[in-house]
């Protein structure tokens, strides 16, 4: 399977990937540090926050030598919110401790986006009526673009479309946050980008 032909419509609901922006919504992105899980909700807060939302941030970062699990939690809404909700919305999660740290929490409608390089998802962690998006974040990364880091860009991608970005504003979005990096460290970020979402 190539990133470039990796096709997600497959498994989503066109529907879903038209994008759906609510008035209030919760997403955690959690996985290993270094996964990425801090730069996805910092690239859609500021995607959403462009947009006229208000937004919550928080996070949890474990020591390394306890272990390194890392989640942040986003909650965009129209109006002003000082925690996050009650239940996810939407969860990226890189690895199965994130979805048993977020089983309970989960939204019975909710969208769970897994990253599949390593194991599938096991059976039931997640609500029969939430969505499950099985994408190989960090096989695509590693194998086409070399580095495991890039998993973030293809999950803020599909994030956006989920969501209902434009892929524009997507784009932008990778820009700005990584405008300090030089042309030849930012564009890979593009290419995963750009590969996984045309």
């Amino acid at each position: 399977m190539n990133i470039a032909t990796y096709d997600i419509s497959a498994m989503v609901d066109k529907d879903l990937l038209c994008g759906e922006v609510r008035d209030d919504l919760t997403v955690m992105v959690a996985g290993q540090g270094g996964d990425g899980s801090l730069t996805i909700i910092a690239l859609l807060s500021r995607a959403l926050l462009n947009r006229g939302y208000q937004i919550y941030r928080t996070s949890n970062i474990a020591s390394r030598i306890k272990g390194g699990h890392a989640a942040a939690f986003m909650r965009a809404s129209k109006v002003s919110r000082s925690t996050v909700g009650d239940a996810i919305d939407i969860l990226v999660a890189f690895d199965t401790e994130a979805v048993q740290k977020a089983s309970a929490k989960l939204a019975p409608n909710s969208v769970v986006i897994f990253d599949s390089s390593r194991e599938a998802l096991p059976p039931g962690l997640v609500p029969g009526t939430a969505l499950t998006i099985p994408v190989p974040f960090s096989r695509l990364a590693v194998r086409d673009l070399r580095r495991d880091l890039f998993k973030n860009s293809l999950g803020f991608g599909l994030m956006g479309r989920i969501i209902g970005l434009d892929d524009e504003e997507v784009e932008k979005g990778l820009r700005s946050h990584f405008k300090k990096l030089s042309s030849a460290q930012f564009e890979p970020n593009i290419r995963a980008l750009d590969n996984f979402l045309k």
